[in-house]
């Protein structure tokens, strides 16, 4: 091997930090709740006579390192904007899916777990609604510490755990807010990681690019003599 390729591998085997990674949170109630005649009307699903048993799939994937991320420590948690988001509800016997962009937001205050998912996402100079779903979960021995790294649960039997929807009145205007909800019997949470390429820490990357205009000089010049 010739110097400038020795020196080309060394510099390629400079280590490479990885940046905080991102993480898809899911969590899902079951349980019954209440009808909301305004939220179901908005969603297009019919008002059934009672609670109805429902079962409701939060997902999102947050980026801390994302533009959008921010920490909202006042609410204990972390927020981030425009990421992908999907939400499945079943209410009786009707189905709702969502898949796509939106907002959210987990947290732990009160020693519960908290993730809200807002979808689509909030265009209120357009009139588009927006709604608001969360999932919370309250699980005895459970801290939730760390709100981007929760424990792994799978059907866990609760009784202070629940769900609800919200959205606002007038799409155009931001109040006047219209919600359902109800308790739920089990809850479930996962992480999942999502594969990113390691990125090269500031230093070696300045040092890598130095290296290689130096080597590429030093090209120049065999080649002119």
């Amino acid at each position: 091997m010739s110097g400038i390729s020795r020196t080309i591998a060394l510099l390629f085997a400079l280590p490479v930090a990885a940046a905080a990674a991102p993480v898809t949170i899911t969590t899902h109630t079951s349980g019954s709740m209440d009808p909301g005649p305004d939220v179901l009307a908005y969603l297009g699903l019919a008002v059934p006579d009672g609670a109805q048993p429902y079962s409701l799939t939060l997902s999102a994937t947050i980026d801390p390192n994302a533009p959008l991320f921010r920490h909202q420590p006042w609410r204990s948690g972390v927020a981030q904007t425009k990421t992908q988001v999907s939400v499945t509800f079943d209410y009786g016997q009707q189905h709702l899916a969502y898949t796509g962009i939106g907002d959210i937001f987990v947290g732990n205050s009160g020693g519960d777990y908290t993730e809200i998912v807002t979808f689509p996402p909030t265009d209120y100079d357009n009139g588009v609604r927006s709604f608001d779903v969360e999932n919370y979960l309250v699980v005895p021995g459970q801290a939730f510490a760390d709100v981007l790294a929760p424990p792994t649960l799978t059907d866990v039997a609760t009784s202070d755990s629940g769900a609800s929807i919200q959205t606002y009145i007038n799409p155009y205007l931001p109040r006047g807010l219209v919600g359902m909800g109800g308790g739920a019997n089990t809850v479930s949470v996962g992480v999942t990681g999502v594969p990113t390429s390691p990125v090269p820490e500031p230093a070696h990357a300045a040092m890598l690019a130095a290296g290689l205009l130096a080597l590429l000089g030093l090209g120049r010049t065999r080649r002119a003599r």
